[in-house]
């Protein structure tokens, strides 16, 4: 799930699907590769984000700056654009970045922030913040100043925007380290729980444009399952099963396949991406080998 901790790192070049932007700003031909995702080797340095097709294959590499961290990728709903977190040696803190023409761009007021996600207009970007003691939620206009979301004491992240950008689903997780997930109209600061407060262990949540929720369920053996339900929190259905970890789930832009992680129960077990259909279906392995492969999404082609 993405409450693995973020390691400290240094700079960051991006990418959009047509190419790859590697150090000084050089675009590296590649094929489009719509799926964008963190990678860490087992024993390596820090993260990089890369992107492979859906249908599998060599994936690209996005980022290469060995003293960076460059985590939580999301693309903007066009296609065009990335937003991720960033953190640089030296740094005080991590913060939100965007890519541009001209190379990455840090978006102000969003110091100690992760998790972003773009506004289904492409407007906005909703992400978590550390503020207080606990992380909260805000919203951004880049180039004007973050507006705070949510005031608890408990921690609020992995916002996601419903196909309509009126409400947000976040996971929340309480002073004990239950996790829930919470579904927010923002502009009436109106809060619904989505699945039970206080017991599970809900985490990752992905709003489809059909208008499911998947998200990660870690049962009381430890493993990590999906599940699907209504923005209500009803026709809950589980979609993978075993004794594999499965984390991080992403939509496909038309809402019938989904991405996510399998694997990952620690730091020397690999994890990789798997694409699925919504019922989970039609599994499908994307990435191979020692890495851990995680944060994916899934953009438009």
């Amino acid at each position: 799930m993405n409450l693995r901790p973020v390691r400290t790192a240094a700079a960051v070049l991006a990418a959009v699907l047509a190419g790859v932007l590697l150090p000084g700003g050089h675009a590296q031909a590649a094929t489009p590769a719509p799926i964008v995702f963190t990678r860490h080797w087992l024993g390596g340095p820090l993260e990089d984000l890369y992107s492979v097709s859906p249908s599998g294959g060599f994936p690209n590499r996005v980022t290469a700056t060995p003293d960076t961290s460059e985590v939580m990728p999301a693309w903007r709903p066009d296609g065009l654009q990335l937003a991720y977190a960033r953190q640089s040696l030296g740094e005080p803190a991590q913060r939100i970045w965007t890519t541009s023409s001209s190379g990455p761009v840090p978006v102000p007021g969003t110091e100690d922030g992760r998790d972003p996600v773009w506004s289904p207009d492409g407007k906005r970007i909703a992400f978590a913040k550390w503020v207080g003691g606990q992380n909260e939620l805000f919203v951004v206009t880049p180039g004007y100043a973050p507006v705070r979301l949510t005031y608890n004491t408990v921690d609020d992240l992995e916002p996601s925007w419903s196909p309509d950008g009126i409400f947000l689903v976040f996971t929340r997780r309480d002073a004990a380290g239950h996790q829930s997930l919470v579904r927010l109209n923002p502009w009436q600061m109106e809060e619904a729980p989505v699945t039970p407060p206080g017991t599970l262990g809900d985490s990752d949540p992905d709003w489809s444009r059909t208008g499911w929720i998947v998200f990660s369920r870690t049962d009381t053996l430890g493993t990590a399952h999906l599940y699907v339900c209504r923005p209500d929190g009803t026709s809950l259905r589980q979609i993978t099963a075993g004794r594999l970890n499965d984390t991080d789930p992403a939509w496909s832009p038309d809402g019938s396949r989904l991405v996510f992680s399998r694997g990952g129960y620690d730091d020397t077990d690999p994890m990789n991406l798997f694409t699925a259909a919504a019922d989970g279906s039609g599994l499908t392995q994307v990435t191979f080998g020692d890495t851990l492969d995680f944060q994916a999404d899934w953009g438009s082609p």
